[in-house]
């Protein structure tokens, strides 16, 4: 599963078996990134897109 969000809003998006994802456009702004994989979890907090 794949969590992006900010104060705005939250997407959340399965991964397929060979570990992709697709979000949907979003707005510019500051996000937190959540991956969680079977073995692992990725975290990625103030992440800026559109800038």
């Amino acid at each position: 599963m794949v969590s992006l969000n900010s104060a705005q809003r939250s997407l959340t998006t399965p991964v397929n078996d060979i570990g992709e994802f697709s979000l949907p456009l979003v707005d510019a702004g500051n996000y937190t990134l959540l991956i969680q994989l079977e073995a692992r979890e990725i975290l990625i907090e103030d992440l800026e897109l559109g800038y």
